[in-house]
């Protein structure tokens, strides 16, 4: 036995050195083996590369204290001496071939002087326009929106043709503001005469109520008897389901109100916001979910209710319905009865609350109060809030008090956080809940440590309760769980509702630059030894029969593949590390500290395994022109197979998983929090949906960025190369039978 190994082991050692050298003295098969990756990485980084790991500016978590912000909040991300600018483009405006920009509402920069630059890549500047030759269309200082559009000749842009457009500018208040960005000429001009002349209305995010408003006297009035009456019939139909749009202010005074429709079960309807709803003060508010439960839908769509005063237990009273999508600042409730929360006094059976915020807020209730909600009911086990939290608020009550709510019987509070001032029984007093009961789930929700506060009150029956991942953490500490918190489990998706600095901004491209990668690796693995078996299949043939040992043929040729397939991994990565420099790539893996060790790791093995599969196709065919046709048909079979292009559905799914590439594409996506954009991608765009099937599901289920999920992709890399390898050795015992 000892001899055996001792044998295979010199063998194993001189065929390496022997193929090393035959390597290093064929430098055609050399020169192509570096060609092949650098010519195919240059093809990626030039296709797909651009819009991978799309630029963005650090997330301002200044809006909350430095502590983490749901996705939708509104955060300038302006850098230090440019603009923010919420539009701009090349189109048609009264008629002229027009440039145009479109600045940020929120930013009254009295500007005192404008330029602007176009230049092409090629010819370098090709014209310059001063403040006296542009056309301001609109320029609103009360809102703080100003509309420049420039007149150019026709010919002077060509259709296609991409141009770099200087736009600055001299500003009362913040200096002199530079911006520099890519537009491209569209073939067809598009009319935005209407766009920019009414700026100031399509970019006002945020309505007002008047001080003088009084319900009574706005019903009264005939000038708004159409309005009100065109009210429930204000719609718009999203997932299949009829919303009422919430357009101003009045609207939502209305809908508040014991003066609205009663012929009309406002209770059953759904609401969607279209603006920030300022209500001043108001303190004349009539709560949803009086009189029966509220049972629709309220879809804040990332928009905000400000200041207003509630004598009563929430906005809503009894909520069996869902509400997100929603902040609400500067709010005052205060009432007499049990239970009180600035969303709802009651949360009953099937009601939810998530991705929304309470912020600035008071509430004062009699038996049991909480930021969001008051009590949710006994044997309501189906009731969740997660993806919230409560911010420099004060809530007070006689017993239960929680910075999320009051009194969780049996409910579920999953991934949110509460920094709050809390005044109740200290036995029923907690940062969370007051009171959980024993069926109640507590779930990725934190606190800080210094409130002198336990998760819920020390009365909850915990017997049966579900508490994982939550406690207290310092200030620091909570501010940087963005990425800790940031995954929350519903209906068995994975969503993204917390913003941090790590997301990607770009799923779509992303994916796509990564798969090309698995490509790119498979590709060159294919082409490395598909050949090298067959070519010398005689030579082969005549070194067994005079004892050669077939394994350390094959070992000899996989120590020098492995070898060349990293080297040719490493020469990728660095194309590819260069053409993503500006990029917003992760700076830490899984895993390891640096994330590029987690590309090679997972590219070496991806490369090295279609390296084996191709050893193996040279082992079993006898010439180089059928080895060559395998080729294109076990690269098109891995791209086929490896989930991304197509949603195999659940039948096909289960044999995708023996594609390598499904395995590899994994892996990138892995290290690369993939499913981050993907998440952000979809909450960017809430009026568009992503069609998923089942297998792509599960696929995106596989980019989970965890340290075993990634493990498991190398491990089973791993288990294919060695089943190629000893494979390979397996049909090669065959050769004795070659009749060639």
């Amino acid at each position: 036995m000892i001899s055996m190994i001792q044998s295979y082991i010199r063998q194993t050692r001189i065929l390496s050195s022997r193929y090393f050298r035959i390597s290093l003295n064929n430098r055609q098969n050399l020169l192509l083996n570096f060609a092949i990756p650098i010519l195919t990485i240059l093809i990626v980084c030039s296709v797909a590369s651009g819009n991978m790991f799309a630029v963005r500016s650090s997330v301002d978590h200044s809006i909350n204290n430095g502590y983490p912000i749901l996705t939708w909040q509104e955060v300038a991300q302006e850098k230090e001496g440019e603009f923010v600018i919420c539009d701009s483009g090349i189109g048609e405006i009264n008629s002229k071939e027009s440039l145009y920009f479109i600045l940020d509402e929120n930013n009254n920069y009295l500007i005192n002087d404008v330029n602007i630059s176009i230049k092409t890549r090629e010819s370098g500047v090709l014209a310059t326009y001063n403040r006296d030759e542009i056309n301001t269309v609109t320029m609103d200082n009360v809102n703080g929106t100003g509309v420049y559009s420039i007149y150019v000749n026709t010919d002077s842009l060509k259709s296609g043709q991409t141009y770099t457009v200087t736009l600055s500018a001299d500003t009362a208040y913040l200096g002199k503001l530079e911006n520099e960005i890519s537009l491209k000429a569209p073939k067809v001009l598009k009319d935005y005469s209407d766009k920019v002349t009414k700026s100031g209305e399509e970019y006002l995010v945020k309505e007002k109520l008047s001080s003088d408003f009084n319900i009574d006297d706005y019903v009264a009035d005939p000038d708004n008897m159409s309005k009100i009456a065109s009210i429930p019939y204000s719609t718009v139909i999203m997932d299949g389901e009829e919303y009422l749009l919430i357009n101003d202010v009045e609207t939502f005074a209305y809908i508040f109100s014991d003066k609205k429709d009663q012929d009309i079960n406002w209770n059953k309807k759904n609401y969607y916001l279209t603006c920030d709803i300022d209500l001043n003060g108001y303190s004349d508010l009539y709560q949803l979910g009086k009189n029966s439960p509220y049972e629709g839908v309220f879809d804040g769509n990332a928009h905000c209710i400000y200041n207003f005063e509630l004598n009563d237990n929430g906005l809503i009273g009894t909520s069996k319905g869902t509400i997100k999508n929603l902040g609400v600042s500067g709010a005052s409730v205060s009432t007499s009865k049990e239970t009180a929360g600035v969303i709802a006094g009651v949360v009953d059976s099937k009601g939810s609350i998530y991705n929304s915020y309470i912020k600035d807020c008071s509430v004062t209730g009699g038996n049991s109060a909480g930021a969001f909600a008051g009590e949710i009911v006994d044997d309501s086990t189906d009731v969740e809030i997660f993806a919230c939290y409560s911010m420099d608020s004060t809530v007070e009550s006689d017993n239960y008090v929680g910075g999320i709510v009051g009194k969780s019987n049996n409910g579920k509070i999953r991934s949110s956080y509460a920094v709050s001032d809390l005044a109740g029984d200290v036995e029923n007093t907690g940062a969370i809940t007051g009171y959980i009961g024993n069926n109640g789930v507590i779930d990725t929700c934190y606190y800080l440590d210094s409130s002198g506060l336990q998760l819920c009150g020390s009365n909850s029956s915990v017997e049966n309760v579900t508490i994982n991942s939550s406690q207290a953490l310092s200030s620091y500490a909570l501010k940087n769980a963005a990425e800790t918190i940031k995954y929350v489990s519903a209906d068995d998706n994975e969503k993204y509702y917390f913003k941090s600095d790590g997301q990607l901004d770009e799923f779509t491209d992303t994916q796509t630059g990564l798969f090309m990668l698995v490509c790119v690796a498979i590709f060159v693995g294919i082409c490395n030894s598909i050949q090298e078996v067959c070519k010398e299949r005689n030579i082969l043939k005549r070194e067994y029969m005079t004892n050669l040992n077939l394994g350390a043929y094959v070992s000899s040729k996989l120590i020098i593949q492995a070898l060349l397939c990293a080297l040719q991994m490493i020469l990728v990565l660095v194309f590819f590390a260069v053409s993503v420099s500006s990029k917003q790539v992760h700076s830490s893996g899984v895993i390891f500290g640096s994330v590029w060790v987690e590309y090679f790791v997972t590219m070496f093995l991806l490369c090295f395994a279609a390296d084996t599969l191709s050893l193996l196709i040279s082992s079993i065919v006898k010439n180089s022109s059928t080895a060559n046709i395998f080729i294109p048909v076990v690269l098109i079979v891995q791209i086929v197979f490896s989930g991304v292009l197509f949603d195999l559905g659940e039948t096909v799914e289960n044999f995708a998983y023996l594609m390598f590439s499904k395995w590899g594409i994994a892996g990138l996506a892995i290290t690369s929090h993939l499913n981050n954009g993907r998440v952000q991608f979809l909450l960017d765009f809430p009026n568009y949906e992503l069609q998923l099937g089942p297998s792509m599901a599960k696929v995106n289920d596989m980019f989970i960025s965890d340290k075993l999920n990634l493990l498991l992709v190398w491990g089973v890399l791993i288990l294919f190369i060695i089943i190629f390898s000893v494979l390979s050795i397996l049909v090669l015992k065959r050769i004795k039978k070659d009749t060639r």
